[in-house]
């Protein structure tokens, strides 16, 4: 099982590293083609929303869950609060989650 942790890590780095550069491009082009402005309605400020969470879950993959598949007990195993990555991981899932609900609720 051990043998499969560097590819697996290595796979999940890449993959969501694209996903947060993705995420980023978008949030960049809403933020800047003034696509959240009052003219536009609420379904921009939704769309903002749902891909600053996406944007946070890729970006917590990417640089928390892969380095600590690659390096098990070894990277991780000092740092001081690795509890507040998982609570922020969490918060992001439920705010993730209530969005959906008002975007569903909305349409």
């Amino acid at each position: 099982m051990a043998a499969l942790a560097v590819p697996l890590g290595i796979f999940l780095i890449i993959v969501s590293g694209c996903c947060c550069a993705f995420n980023l491009s978008m949030l960049i082009t809403l933020w800047k083609g003034s696509f959240l402005s009052p003219k536009h309605g609420g379904t921009f400020l939704l769309a903002f929303g749902h891909i600053l969470s996406g944007f946070v879950v890729t970006f917590l993959v990417a640089f928390y869950l892969g380095p600590a598949i690659i390096a098990q007990n070894t990277l991780f195993d000092t740092l001081f609060y690795p509890e507040l990555i998982g609570v922020i991981f969490h918060a992001q899932w439920f705010e993730d989650m209530f969005l959906q609900l008002i975007t569903g609720v909305n349409r």
